[in-house]
């Protein structure tokens, strides 16, 4: 049983996603996939999914910026269905701009370096936090420690997750006809907690992209305990999924395994951040990222060291 030997609190959260998982597929009828990473909040969704739908189909976007590691695992499962994107990330770099800082300041950067008739009053909200009817709206000012960034010898994006993974999944459900469930979560970012919405549910219906989110009320440490006292297998790159004196867990390995070359977050991360671990530990996957994707130069401007 799913929750057998689980704390109260993760009990009420696999049995929160275990109904909204039912429900999803009573909905659509079965005709739902798993949007797959091979990271290890999707192995959990997976995980839950498959002990009551087993062979539900995985979808994975082979971005090409993945760890190989990560490859290798979601290969290991028999339903994937795997896709590529139509643009590589060479391209997006090229045409739309490095994803720098967040997804926020991204999509500020590009906003306030494009400016039109059509877009004045976004941009003085990122400048000023003052929104067009004259309120208050701190949140959605740019930092001005980011303004060099707005002349910089070359452009930021947050364009590059549509381009490199949500288009290719919507691609693939519009031929298969089957709707997504994601194992993203509230606690994930600022950008999600405003995205997903406070007051939402786990399932949305009625959305232009309907999803189901069953791990939405989850915490990082609720994955890491699942994955230890379930004993799940994760990916190689994680290491292994330990318990630690203060009562909290973490891997021994990396702790996240999205795309490779994404440089959101890591001005925030202590040395050795993930550029240079990469250095050591995937060192051709280091050097095409610096010095044929060109990377070394946008990092080193917003403090990044490589």
């Amino acid at each position: 049983m799913l929750l057998t030997g689980l704390p109260e609190i993760l009990k009420l959260r696999v049995q929160e996603a275990i109904d909204s998982i039912h429900c999803w597929h009573q909905a659509w009828g079965g005709r739902i996939y798993i949007s797959f990473s091979g990271g290890k909040d999707s192995k959990v969704v997976e995980f839950i999914v498959s002990h009551f739908y087993p062979g539900i189909p995985l979808h994975y976007v082979n971005t090409g910026l993945e760890y190989p590691e990560i490859v290798v695992f979601v290969r290991k499962h028999n339903n994937v269905v795997e896709v590529r994107p139509k643009k590589p990330f060479r391209w997006v770099l090229e045409h739309k701009g490095y994803p720098l800082v967040s997804k926020k300041v991204a999509k500020s950067i590009r906003t306030l370096r494009n400016p039109s008739d059509k877009n004045a009053r976004i941009r003085n909200l990122f400048m000023t936090g003052i929104n067009s009817s004259g309120n208050s709206c701190e949140a959605f000012r740019l930092a001005k420690k980011w303004y060099p960034l707005i002349t910089a010898p070359f452009s930021t994006s947050d364009q590059c997750c549509d381009i490199i993974k949500k288009e290719p999944l919507h691609r693939l459900q519009k031929q298969t006809g089957r709707m997504p469930i994601i194992g993203i979560m509230l606690s994930d970012s600022s950008q999600r907690k405003m995205g997903m919405g406070q007051q939402a549910g786990c399932n949305l219906y009625d959305s232009k992209h309907p999803i189901s989110r069953p791990l939405k009320n989850w915490t990082e440490q609720n994955v890491l305990e699942f994955i230890y006292l379930k004993k799940i297998p994760i990916a190689p790159v994680y290491g292994e999924v330990i318990r630690m004196e203060s009562g909290e867990y973490k891997t021994t390995g990396e702790q996240r395994t999205g795309c490779m070359f994404c440089a959101f977050g890591a001005h925030l991360e202590k040395s050795p951040n993930r550029f240079e671990r990469m250095k050591i530990s995937h060192p051709q996957h280091y050097s095409v990222c610096m010095n044929q994707l060109g990377m070394r130069e946008p990092l080193q401007y917003i403090g990044v060291p490589v």
